[in-house]
């Protein structure tokens, strides 16, 4: 994640919260309760060391805390911080697992645009 970002929230899921459902949220989001259910946001989600989904995750950036039972798409960053874990495909522009994180499945990594890749290439 980029360091000294203002992350704005605009919808947090509390701890001891269930929800079955698909939500999109337009805004950031924190997720520390349970959710079945596709989960959608334009921009940050983080899923605390607490939370749990059952779903597949669609974002721009995420931070993974928690547990996820799904596929995670992010356009952006994709962090799996220590304590996370991720049973499902992943596919994001960047990647960070940190030491302690279980990620089981598989990953693309796409990228950024076609200038990029040409630059690379040269």
């Amino acid at each position: 994640m980029k360091k000294n970002t203002k992350i704005i929230l605009s919808t947090i899921i509390g701890k001891k919260s269930k929800i079955d459902g698909d939500l999109n949220i337009t805004g950031g989001l924190r997720i520390d309760g349970e959710i079945t259910g596709n989960v959608m946001t334009d921009s940050f989600l983080t899923l605390s060391k607490n939370g749990f989904v059952k779903a597949d995750i669609t974002a721009r950036e995420c931070l993974i805390s928690g547990r996820v039972i799904g596929d995670v798409v992010v356009e952006d960053v994709l962090e799996i911080g220590e304590t996370g874990r991720i049973d499902g495909s992943i596919k994001a522009g960047k990647l960070i697992i940190n030491s302690g994180a279980v990620f089981n499945g598989n990953c693309l990594m796409t990228k950024e645009n076609e200038e990029d890749v040409k630059e690379t290439e040269n």
